[in-house]
């Protein structure tokens, strides 16, 4: 869809001064210290703070985050950029030192690694980090350079701060026309956008009571993508797309993202029950929506999903609604050998993950289980074996990429477990696309 579609309806009031919340500390400040009580693959010093006269790239992220998680490799391969420049990586979290080191056995990660609850989210964390992932660019003069996420970091971003580009004493609020690359502000989280906030309406200190808006994304905005083989039921969430995705409150913002990703996060489904009756634009583009609260509380999801969708309805003559429907999917049930071959997790921490040959976890319900195996196989799968119980697994599969599922041999994996995986045909809730009458 080559032709520019724009739906704009907007009530804003006008603030002198614009407004604080997240109240975290922004590009041009001094960067705060951490507290960390732990560091792994750090020398001493790092307990001293930021590396002296270098750059620093510091990631806030988590083992259960898929994002972060998928864009380790992308991380790894900048720090390999950079491994003879004055440049540090410094991953942290508040996650167990026992998750991160499970964890690091499996998925290197080529930075500083420091643990404690300054690294992880809240309000009362020295960068209030609200979403994960998140990444801010230290100088070497230890001011933040930048406030981005690991979609948009790129090598350029990284040599500006060495060639000087952010050379302001520090302290010093930088300006739009200073910052690294010149579109920097559609970039940031907290220093130049909020949920469901038109880039720069926050530093203008415009707050809109009621907005929605679709617009084109401008085709420069979409770097080269970091990895490959991803599952299609993810929607390259990970790769691909530059994207930040917020539903905070009743306010929304997905950037250089195709219609069928905005629908999938503004119902709250799996992208595998979305069923499109027609063709869906390929194009990308950028979704806001803020809707105003109603005596003080946030608007009801069902109000939310019907502002969006009369605003698909207009832009692209598409009827978007939930229905229940029959439709092929993928049950897990137990069988005779269950309770023999299921092993019962005492590992006080959770995780999962799902690759495309294999399901793994620790400590957590069947449930998540069927999770993993509906990403990869792209087609529903119900947890109907009605247990309750926490348990540890690792299966295994042949299977070439996420484009070629292999059902044969991931049932094969699942009978491991004493499970089997079943296909039956179900009454299920999906949201169905169509052409608007």
């Amino acid at each position: 869809m080559r032709i520019l579609i724009l739906l704009l309806l907007t009530v804003c009031l006008l603030n002198a001064n614009a407004i604080s919340l997240p109240d975290g500390p922004e590009v041009g400040q001094v960067a705060p210290t951490l507290k960390l009580s732990t560091w792994l693959q750090a020398p001493p010093e790092a307990v001293l703070g930021w590396p002296t006269g270098k750059v620093v790239v510091l990631e806030f992220w988590a083992t259960t985050c898929g994002p972060c998680v998928a864009y380790i490799p992308h991380l790894n391969e900048l720090a390999d950029k950079f491994k003879d420049k004055p440049v540090q990586f410094i991953a942290v979290t508040g996650e167990n030192e026992s998750v991160i080191k499970r964890f690091l056995k499996k998925t290197p990660i080529d930075a500083w690694i420091g643990l404690g609850p300054d690294g992880g989210l809240g309000e009362n964390t020295p960068y209030r980090v609200v979403a994960i992932p998140h990444t801010v660019i230290i100088d070497a003069h230890g001011r933040i350079a930048a406030i981005t996420n690991p979609f948009m970091l790129s090598a350029a971003m990284i040599q500006s701060c060495l060639d000087g580009l952010s050379g302001t004493p520090a302290g010093e609020q930088m300006s739009a026309t200073n910052k690294v690359p010149p579109v920097e502000e559609r970039w940031t989280s907290d220093g130049g956008q909020m949920p469901g906030m038109i880039p720069g309406q926050y530093k203008m200190g415009i707050k809109p009571l009621f907005q929605v808006m679709i617009r084109p994304t401008p085709t420069n905005s979409t770097p080269s993508p970091p990895g490959k083989n991803l599952p299609p039921g993810m929607y390259n969430l990970m790769y691909n797309r530059p994207v930040e995705t917020w539903m905070h409150g009743q306010a929304l913002t997905l950037q250089n993202d195709p219609l069928n990703r905005a629908i999938e996060v503004a119902f709250g489904v799996k992208m595998t029950r979305i069923v499109a009756e027609t063709e869906l634009p390929k194009e990308k583009y950028d979704f806001y929506i803020t809707l105003p609260p109603i005596n003080g509380h946030p608007q009801t999801q069902a109000t939310f999903e019907a502002v969006f969708a009369q605003a698909v309805a207009a832009t692209f003559g598409l009827t978007v609604k939930r229905e229940t429907r029959d439709i092929d999917v993928l049950v897990l049930r137990t069988n005779a050998t269950s309770l023999d071959a299921l092993s019962k997790s005492i590992n006080p921490d959770g995780k999962y993950s799902a690759f495309c040959d294999e399901a793994a976890a620790t400590n957590q319900p069947l449930s998540a289980l069927a999770e993993e195996l509906e990403i990869i196989i792209a087609k529903p799968v119900l947890d109907e074996t009605g247990l309750t119980n926490h348990y540890d697994f690792d299966i295994k599969w042949e299977q070439k990429d996420y484009a070629h599922p292999n059902l044969a041999g991931m049932t094969t994996g699942v009978k491991k477990l004493g499970l089997d995986l079943v296909p039956v045909k179900k009454s299920v809730e999906v949201i169905v696309v169509c052409k608007a009458q």
